[in-house]
């Protein structure tokens, strides 16, 4: 009796990729507003504009195929009243990354579905609802609000008057340093701490991963 015979079929994989940059002038801009589906989001403050670079990509078994995947990722950007909507969907079997460089005072609303959250030298208001690869941010808040299911990490400036609520997830912990709070409590379940008038609002939600707050590099 012949022995059965095993053959392996190998399938190749192509990468396509297509990137585009808009800017907006961002004087008469209040507020920046951008969900993403499926991808990262970098932000960068300091800026003198706002500038949006979005770099989607896709795999499939040809080059040409994969190019055409990236192709129809969904990128939407315009100003809506004072403040800048973005919207970006990733493609069929791919995914879709934004760079965001944004000037100082802006109010930042971010959604995120499956990716992560990454930003430096950031002053203004943020409002963020995560899923997905977790947080990694710098900020100098005006208020901050984070909602993450993952890992955060977060690096405020010492010395301003908090007002700090954190839940937090028992099974990952919490480790936030002394940002000069007047008074300090932690449990296993939430952080509270608050300094001066406490009037700058940070309220974290942090299930899924370790919470990490440090003291931020002026």
């Amino acid at each position: 009796m012949p022995l059965p015979t095993t053959i392996w079929a190998l399938v190749a994989c192509a990468t396509g990729r297509t990137t585009e940059t808009l800017a907006f002038d961002g004087d008469e801009l209040a507020a920046i507003r951008v969900a993403v589906d499926r991808g990262d989001l970098t932000l960068v403050g300091g800026a003198s504009e706002v500038r949006l670079t979005a770099e989607a990509r896709a795999r499939a078994g040809t080059r040409s195929r994969a190019e055409e995947l990236a192709d129809a990722a969904d990128l939407r950007a315009e100003i809506v009243g004072d403040a800048l909507v973005v919207e970006a969907t990733a493609p069929d079997h791919g995914w879709i990354d934004l760079a965001l460089e944004v000037p100082d005072g802006l109010d930042l609303e971010i959604a995120l579905d499956d990716g992560a959250l990454e930003g430096r030298g950031l002053v203004g208001g943020l409002d963020a609802h995560v899923r997905g690869k977790g947080v990694d941010l710098e900020l100098f808040p005006e208020a901050c609000a984070l909602t993450v299911l993952g890992p955060v990490t977060l690096s405020l400036p010492f010395g301003l008057d908090y007002h700090l609520t954190a839940i937090t997830d028992p099974a990952w912990g919490a480790d936030v340093v002394d940002l000069g709070f007047d008074t300090f409590v932690q449990t296993s379940e939430r952080v509270e701490g608050s300094a001066g008038r406490q009037d700058v609002p940070v309220d974290l939600q942090v299930i899924g991963g370790p919470l990490l707050v440090l003291e931020a590099t002026p």
